[in-house]
C-alpha cells in the first residue's frame, strides 16, 4: 500500500515538473521571440535611416537583387550614344509587340 501511494506520489511530482518544464520553455520562447522582434525593428530603422541619407543604395540593391534576372544597360542621357538612340526608335512600344499569328 506505502509503494503504491508512494509511486502515486511520485507520479503527481513528475506531472507538475513536467507542467512546470513546459511553461518555463513557452515563456522563454515568447521572450525570444520579444526580443527577435525588437531586433528586427531596430534593424529596420536602421537601414531605413540609412536609405534615407542614401537614396542610391536602393538603386544598388534592387540592382544585385536582380542582377542574375534582368540585364541593364546604362547610357548617358545627353543623346550622344548613337546605339540606344537607333535600337529605341525601332522597338515598337511595348517592348515585344504583338504576336501575329497566321491565318489559314
Amino acid at each position: 500500500m506505502k509503494n503504491a501511494e508512494a509511486a502515486a506520489a511520485a507520479k503527481v511530482i513528475d506531472s507538475k515538473a513536467e507542467l512546470e518544464k513546459r511553461n518555463l520553455l513557452s515563456q522563454a520562447d515568447a521572450q525570444r521571440v520579444r526580443v527577435m522582434a525588437v531586433a528586427d525593428a531596430e534593424r529596420l530603422k536602421s537601414e531605413a535611416q540609412v536609405l534615407k541619407e542614401s537614396p542610391l543604395l536602393i538603386q544598388k540593391i534592387v540592382a544585385e537583387r536582380l542582377s542574375d534576372k534582368v540585364q541593364i544597360m546604362m547610357v548617358p542621357m545627353d543623346g550622344k550614344f548613337f546605339f540606344t538612340n537607333d535600337v529605341l526608335k525601332t522597338m515598337p512600344i511595348g517592348g515585344l509587340g504583338t504576336p501575329q499569328f497566321e491565318r489559314h
